[in-house]
């Protein structure tokens, strides 16, 4: 997984990467340039997502038994 630090490029050799699981809660902007195989570079695109608290419930278990000598 990638660890963004702000001001420093994400440098990768495929058009993608795993996003830290590990964001606070807040707006996040990302800039991204692509470099193709001959060195030339897109112009910057920005992004800004947001990374919202969730909260979930307790959750509930049912184990159903199954009688695997049942009678056919």
């Amino acid at each position: 997984m990638t660890q963004f630090v702000i001001g420093q490029p994400v440098t990768t050799a495929v058009p993608g990467v795993s996003v830290d699981a590990g964001l606070p809660v807040g707006r996040h902007r990302f800039r991204l340039v692509v470099v193709d195989s001959a060195g030339n570079r897109s112009q910057p695109d920005d992004r800004v997502v947001q990374v919202l608290a969730a909260s979930v419930g307790p959750l509930t278990h049912v184990v159903t038994p199954i009688d695997p000598v049942s009678p056919g």
